[in-house]
């Protein structure tokens, strides 16, 4: 995959009142899908930190999916967020940069009708800091546990 710009301003492809509402749903990365769910365009907040996501531009988005990820897929378009009263779920996927399944986000699917049309959209929250997080515990959990079975021994020795 080559490497292509990532858009900022969502206002000049959506209309600016979907924009916003968007935007405000999607803390990091947003997605723009064409009909057959190939990606169009890519926009990210300012701080995000992986600018190589724009090589997904004109990639199927299943094929930016990581293989562990892929049955989630029919799940993530199954319901449209845009709908009034949805209860469509946030789903995890890891997408794939560069070929590999680094990337831990958070998506949901928007489908947008206007007299333009209908927009697709994937909003997405990067999960990476919550994993880092996660492994920080984890680590904690596991010096806890050796610490203790240290301290059993030491009780058994004493006993």
């Amino acid at each position: 995959m080559s490497e292509r710009a990532v858009e900022t301003d969502l206002s000049l492809f959506v209309p600016p009142e979907h924009a916003q509402a968007i935007l405000a749903q999607s803390a990091d990365v947003t997605v723009l899908l064409s009909e057959v769910f190939r990606v169009e365009r890519v926009f990210c907040a300012w701080d995000f930190d992986t600018p190589r996501i724009g090589q997904w531009t004109g990639e199927l988005f299943s094929d930016c999916v990581a293989p562990d990820s892929q049955t989630k897929l029919q799940y993530l378009f199954w319901k449209n967020s845009a709908t009034s009263g949805s209860d469509a779920r946030w789903r995890h996927l890891n997408l794939c940069v560069d070929g590999k399944p680094d990337l831990p986000l958070l998506l949901k699917y928007f489908s947008l009708e206007d007299e333009h049309g209908v927009t697709r959209l994937l909003c997405a929250r990067d999960l990476r800091p919550l994993l880092g997080i996660q492994k920080r515990f984890q680590r904690e959990v596991d010096f806890l546990g050796n610490e203790k079975s240290k301290l059993e021994q030491k009780l058994r020795f004493l006993q």
